[in-house]
């Protein structure tokens, strides 16, 4: 498989309350382990919050950001805010095959992961996700 911005192939989505979809590849990206997948469903969907901007803390990028220059991914904000707790939503792409995307929520924290990670950029959230 290799990365591409524009669909194709067929998966099945399973959500955390044991439900089951046929889902349609609309894009994915496997250097970002993103991927936009369309369902249809007879019944509403729980809604993902995926900003929230009142009261909230100001992380600025480029304060995190080493000197030499890194791949982007464009458009990037060049700061955000989040507030400890605010629902995040994390998603994974598994790298053998069957190539499975999971996605998890939970809430932002302040806190960093290790040093050794060498990524100043990543932050924490409580997300749970398992293979």
């Amino acid at each position: 498989m290799e990365d591409r911005t524009q669909g194709g192939g067929s998966v099945i989505v399973h959500l955390f309350d044991e439900r089951s979809f046929d889902g349609q590849i609309e894009s994915y990206d496997l250097h970002y382990n993103v991927a936009a997948i369309k369902i249809q469903s007879d019944t509403p969907l729980p809604i993902a919050s995926l900003a929230h901007l009142s009261d909230s803390i100001m992380i600025d990028l480029s304060q995190l950001r080493n000197t030499e220059k890194s791949f982007q991914f464009l458009p990037q904000p060049k700061s955000f805010d989040h507030i400890p707790r605010d629902i995040v939503n994390a998603l994974e792409h598994f790298y053998a095959k069957p190539y499975d995307i999971t996605a998890a929520p939970g809430e932002f924290c302040i806190d960093r992961y290790d040093d050794d990670l060498e990524c100043k950029e990543l932050l924490k959230a409580t997300c749970k996700i398992m293979r």
